[in-house]
């Protein structure tokens, strides 16, 4: 990383509610800690089960399935 806070991610994690999905977001939450770790300002999408993020200073949106989750994603972007 360049320096504290000169990075903003968005990081998108497991547990949407559809037929094909059975993640637990496990690897997001992994993620967004190594970012938070680093300076980062995180913003966190997940699930409504989705395992979180232990260094819990980003910002976290949770969702429940794939339309909410390209829904928010466009908002997002």
């Amino acid at each position: 990383m360049q320096g504290k806070n000169s990075v903003s991610v968005l990081v998108t994690a497991g547990g949407t509610q559809e037929d094909i999905d059975h993640a637990a977001g496990r690897l997001g939450s992994l993620i967004a800690d190594a970012f938070l770790r680093d300076g980062a300002k995180v913003t966190y999408l997940c699930g409504e089960t989705s395992e979180l993020p232990v260094s819990c200073t980003c910002d976290i949106i949770k969702i429940r399935n794939v339309a909410q989750l390209v829904e928010t994603l466009d908002t997002l972007l």
